[in-house]
């Protein structure tokens, strides 16, 4: 089965209309350069206390402390 996007008119006229409801970017999103900068100010600050945190009650052993992020169901299917 083969399914497009593209649609043919009467005339041979193609038109293209995206295969997904909503297609437009997100209103949240960011651009690349703030999230490097939120990255780069994650490693520097907040990271370096987890990690020194996640070493002193685990007792040495090598540990990594977990980074996660809820997302709501409407913004991944956007």
């Amino acid at each position: 089965m083969i399914i497009s996007c593209k649609e043919t008119t009467k005339n041979n006229v193609q038109t293209s209309s995206s295969c997904y409801p909503n297609h437009s970017r997100p209103s949240q999103a960011i651009s690349y350069e703030e999230m490097a900068a939120m990255m780069d100010a994650f490693d520097n600050g907040s990271k370096k206390e987890l990690d020194k945190y996640m070493k002193r009650i685990s007792k040495g052993k090598d540990s990594i402390s977990t980074i996660y992020n809820w997302y709501k169901l409407e913004d991944l299917k956007q």
